[in-house]
């Protein structure tokens, strides 16, 4: 059983006639009979009834007539449905992000995004990288904005983000033009709770130490909380220049020299396999992300 055979049967019923059948569909009227026949053979149950004048269906006829009526306007809708997916005016993307894209980047894109396909849900979900990383390798987001490197997934690299020492604005390190990661040992260090980030300025300093036990290390899990504990002189806090905010009064940042950097890429467990709308918001990142390097 077939669709053309489906299709044949539906349009005979409809045009009541084996020569206006022929003609609707552009083949011999001995195609639409041998079509009939085929079909009824394969059922093993005669399906039409016809003389001269008239074209009838059997009981089974009227069955098969009205499941061939279903199936073929289901594949029409099914291939408008795809038009549709093709031309980017309807679907659904979940993306990962964590806390200083969130701020800094993703509104941007979702603005160009959404204005270019507004019929494209987007839904996102904000961690930690080291969290989103884990949900692109789970498959519970589509795309993700990570730091380099990840470990089993694609990615496409964004930006390099320097990382800064943050003060309370009192503090003598306020007056330098820069800091070694060396100095920062004594202070007592506000960093983020499981992320790559943490553990990247963890890493340098240990290295700057005999004993890691050395490191006064106090984390939390949110840019606002360390960014006001650092404000109210409670610690210092080395952190991407992503991560710091703007117009923020009580602090100041300092380059850290030699520098550290992140590096920030948006990643898919595989680039060649993403959906048409996720493919297009990757195009609209990579083209926001430089314009974006060249005013920040």
């Amino acid at each position: 059983m077939t669709l053309t055979q489906l299709n044949i049967l539906k349009t005979l019923v409809e045009s009541q006639s084996f020569t206006k059948t022929a003609e609707a569909l552009y083949i011999t009227q001995s195609a639409v009979s041998h079509s009939v026949a085929s079909l009824e053979n394969e059922l093993e149950i005669k399906l039409v009834k016809s003389d001269k004048k008239t074209v009838s269906l059997t009981e089974a006829g009227e069955k098969v007539y009205s499941r061939a009526k279903d199936i073929l306007t289901g594949i029409d809708r099914l291939k408008e449905d795809i038009s549709a997916l093709k031309n980017l005016q309807v679907g659904s993307l979940k993306i990962g992000c964590f806390q200083s894209v969130s701020i800094r980047i993703l509104p941007g894109i979702l603005k160009e995004f959404k204005r270019k396909y507004p019929g494209i849900e987007v839904s996102w979900f904000e961690g930690t990288d080291l969290e989103v990383t884990d949900w692109l390798l789970k498959g519970a987001v589509d795309l993700g904005f990570v730091v380099l490197p990840a470990e089993g997934l694609e990615s496409v690299q964004l930006l390099e983000d320097k990382m800064f020492g943050v003060f309370n604005e009192k503090h003598p390190f306020c007056r330098r033009k820069s800091i070694g990661i060396k100095e920062l040992i004594s202070e007592p260090l506000l960093t983020f709770k499981g992320s790559s980030c943490g553990m990247l300025v963890a890493s340098n300093l240990i290295n700057s130490v005999k004993k890691a036990d050395e490191i006064k290390n106090i984390e939390a899990r949110n840019i606002g909380t360390i960014i006001e504990m650092v404000r109210e002189g409670i610690g210092v806090a080395v952190i991407p220049n992503l991560a710091i905010p703007l117009n923020y009064s009580g602090i100041c940042s300092v380059p850290i020299k030699p520098e550290i950097k992140r590096k920030i890429a948006l990643a898919a467990q595989s680039l060649d396999n993403l959906s048409l709308s996720a493919k297009a918001f990757v195009e609209i990142t990579e083209k926001f992300m430089e314009k974006f390097k060249t005013i920040s």
